[in-house]
């Protein structure tokens, strides 16, 4: 079975937390890419912005539910959601819109553990770190398709 190695794109496109939401969205569109990893100045992932996370920074926010009791509001549901929603919808900059806490993979990870990390979890673009965190490659939904069709 290939790994997470063979099948990345090396050296990907990566821009830093100071770069604008509107240039990632012309990036974007540009490689027609689904994601863009947002790396520091050494190359060690900080997180990444999607094509999902800019969608979501133009949508409707909708407040918490919240109940009175004795002249005191109480959130009971969406207040997590809310503050994120809020987040992307105010953000300028590749560090403000990105999700931090991104699953990625080593380049010893086989076809099958990416497939399922894609899968599992709705992405498209998946890190590929070595050991320090640093930027080695992505793997996309497109590469594992790729290796499929050539291994005949």
């Amino acid at each position: 079975m290939p790994k997470a190695r063979e099948i990345m794109t090396p050296d990907p496109v990566s821009v830093t937390e100071d770069t604008g939401v509107q240039e990632v969205a012309d990036l974007l569109l540009e490689t027609q890419h689904h994601g863009v990893p947002v790396v520091d100045e050494d190359n060690r992932l900080v997180g990444l912005v999607t094509d999902s996370d800019l969608v979501d920074s133009n949508k409707r926010i909708h407040l918490p539910t919240m109940i009175t009791i004795l002249d005191t509001l109480i959130p009971i549901s969406g207040v997590k959601q809310y503050e994120e929603d809020l987040r992307k919808a105010t953000a300028t900059t590749a560090g403000d819109l990105c999700t931090r806490d991104v699953d990625y993979v080593t380049p010893e990870a086989d076809l099958s553990e990416v497939a399922t990390l894609l899968s599992e979890h709705h992405i498209h673009i998946v890190p590929v770190l070595d050991e320090d965190q640093k930027l080695l490659g992505v793997v996309t939904n497109t590469d594992i398709i790729r290796a499929l069709s050539h291994r005949g």
